[in-house]
C-alpha cells in the first residue's frame, strides 16, 4: 500500500477511529482510485468502517445493531420504476442506488429503504464492507 494511501486514510479519520462511507467515498474520488481500493486498504489496516450511505451499518447511536435503513411503506412511482429497472434477479447493487438516488432527487438513505420496501436484497458495497 502507498505511503500516501495509508496517510490519507489516518486523517479521515472520526474521532473514534472508525472511517465513515461518505469520507471513504470522497478520498477515493480526491485520490483518482477505486472505492473498492480505498476499502482494501482500511481493512489491512484494520480500520472500521462506520456510517454507510444506505443505513446499512456503522450506526450505533442510532441503533445497536448499527442499522438505519427503513423500509418505506410509499415509494413514489418513479423511485419505484428506477429500482425495478436496475435490480437483476431480486437485488440490486450499492452504486445502483446511489445513481437512482440521484436521478430521482432523494436521499441515498430514502431510496435504499424504497428498495427495501420492495423487498429487494441491496449488493456489492462499493467499498467492499458487504458483497
Amino acid at each position: 500500500m502507498e505511503e500516501k494511501l495509508k496517510l490519507a486514510l489516518e486523517e479521515s479519520l472520526d474521532e473514534d477511529g472508525t472511517l465513515w462511507c461518505p469520507r471513504a467515498l470522497g478520498l477515493a474520488a480526491r485520490l483518482g482510485v477505486e472505492p473498492m481500493e480505498i476499502g482494501q486498504a482500511a481493512n489491512e489496516l484494520g480500520i472500521t468502517m462506520s456510517h454507510c450511505q444506505l443505513g446499512l451499518f456503522g450506526h450505533p447511536a442510532d441503533n445497536p445493531k448499527g442499522r438505519i435503513i427503513g423500509s418505506a411503506a410509499a415509494i413514489p412511482g418513479g423511485l419505484e420504476q428506477l429500482i425495478r429497472a436496475r435490480s437483476r434477479d431480486g437485488r440490486i447493487g450499492c452504486a445502483e442506488i446511489f445513481a437512482l438516488a440521484r436521478e430521482a432527487g432523494v436521499r441515498r438513505l430514502e431510496a435504499a429503504g424504497a428498495v427495501d420496501g420492495l423487498g429487494f436484497k441491496i449488493i456489492n458495497c462499493q467499498l467492499g464492507c458487504f458483497p
